[in-house]
């Protein structure tokens, strides 16, 4: 993982980090962990996507009760019910 870092933040290419990851364990296992990053990339929108729409909810100046419903909507409408409990980890204060 330390050498993927590395990489990465020297500006290598997902197939560059495939390609040290499969001579580091294999080809198959190279391909599982390049899903795994697409996986994280993609939670890793989801929340940016999320925050700035909770964000928007609550500076509407809506009532809080409101703004509390809204929320609840989005958070149904973009996660599921396994991956709403991650939320509170990004919403901060």
């Amino acid at each position: 993982q330390d050498k993927v870092t590395q990489l990465r933040e020297q500006g290598a290419s997902d197939d560059e980090v495939y390609r040290l990851r499969a001579q580091t364990f294999n080809p198959e296992a190279a391909a599982r962990l390049a899903e795994v990053d697409r996986e994280e990339a993609a939670w890793k929108n989801r929340i940016t996507q999320y925050q700035a729409a909770r964000q928007q909810i609550l500076q509407s100046g809506d009532s809080p009760a409101q703004q509390q419903a809204a929320l609840q909507q989005l958070q149904i409408k973009q996660f599921s019910a396994q991956e709403r409990p991650r939320l509170t980890a990004y919403e901060g204060p």
